[in-house]
């Protein structure tokens, strides 16, 4: 898949976001704050993190947050969270924190990105997701 980076010239998906929520193709993803929701973890001095719709260009990354969405804070429950490829609205920016989070695999943290909303192409099948 070559370098998962993406850039400012490199706006071209395919993308996918990770959830508990059970969405339909069409339906638009907006961030945890613009909706008056919490977020799923305690971001502290980074609540700005819940302004953005978060994307990875891997499925099996989306996977490993739709399955800790699921989790909620005791972490991912394995198989439980949803997939979508999305089109993103606006400009794609890199993960603003892209250093490693000791926490979790390197390979979670090297494909982070982010918009402002997304809208919903499809669900993804459990079984087209590799294993986190």
């Amino acid at each position: 898949m070559g370098n998962l980076w993406v850039t400012a010239s490199d706006q071209d998906g395919p993308f996918y976001h990770g959830t508990n929520a059970d969405l339909e193709p069409g339906d638009e993803i907006k961030s945890a704050k613009e909706l008056g929701h919490p977020g799923n973890h305690d971001y502290g001095e980074f609540d700005s993190r819940r302004s953005r719709v978060w994307l990875t260009r891997k499925p099996s990354s989306a996977g490993f947050w739709g399955d800790w969405a699921a989790g909620g804070q005791q972490g991912p429950k394995d198989g439980a969270g949803h997939v979508y490829e999305v089109t993103p609205h606006g400009p794609v920016f890199p993960h603003p924190e892209i250093d490693h989070d000791p926490m979790l695999p390197r390979s979670l943290n090297e494909d982070q990105a982010h918009a402002q909303r997304a809208t919903v192409i499809r669900r993804l099948p459990r079984e087209e997701v590799e294993p986190w």
